[in-house]
């Protein structure tokens, strides 16, 4: 096999990319946000106020250093791609949803007795306390029970000879005994 096709070469050269663009990128915009704010610039502020209020927002270096990820197109087209899109992408879900909830904007804003957190008399509301990542958990147990009734060919094989058969046959055989009670 040619070198430059080597998944191994490929998969290194991919992720040094990412980190070595990542980096660039986000030292190239976060000066140049750092410039834009300088007073001399103010002439180009005027001019461009869109322009000016992108690349001057706080989040301007983050979105701009993430075009890195487009070095994922050098990763071999394997699994292993699609499983870093699938987690950069919940990463990603995760990092919004943290924003959201640290600006107020998921649980809301309640009227404070002074001056609230934001300056208009109101504070963030608390999370609930039945949120948590606990929820997740029926979820879980669910799709492995679906893996194990359903797909057993996709579910890892246990190490004792039959007791996982034993196991499902038996909550065949307790389902099939619930179904006919119910019909009686």
């Amino acid at each position: 096999m040619p070198l430059h096709k080597s998944p191994t070469l490929r998969l290194s050269l991919s992720l040094s990319t990412i980190l070595l663009l990542y980096r660039l990128l986000f030292r190239f915009f976060t000066r140049l946000r750092s410039h834009l704010l300088d007073p001399s610039a103010a002439p180009f502020r005027v001019r461009n106020p869109r322009t000016a209020g992108a690349l001057t927002s706080p989040y301007a270096p983050a979105v701009g250093a993430s075009l890195a990820g487009l070095a994922l197109g050098i990763y071999p087209a394997k699994q292993l791609r699609v499983s870093a899109a699938i987690y950069a992408a919940f990463r990603a879900l995760e990092f919004g949803w943290n924003c959201a909830e640290e600006g107020g904007m998921i649980w809301g804003w309640e009227k404070a007795g002074g001056g609230g957190a934001n300056g208009k008399g109101e504070r963030m509301r608390a999370r609930p306390w039945w949120w948590g990542s606990w929820m997740l958990q029926p979820f879980v147990f669910g799709q492995l029970l679906h893996a194990v009734v359903f797909d057993r060919d996709c579910f890892p094989k246990v190490s004792e000879p039959g007791g996982l058969g034993r196991c499902v046959r038996g909550a065949n055989l307790v389902c099939a005994a619930a179904i006919r009670r119910l019909h009686l």
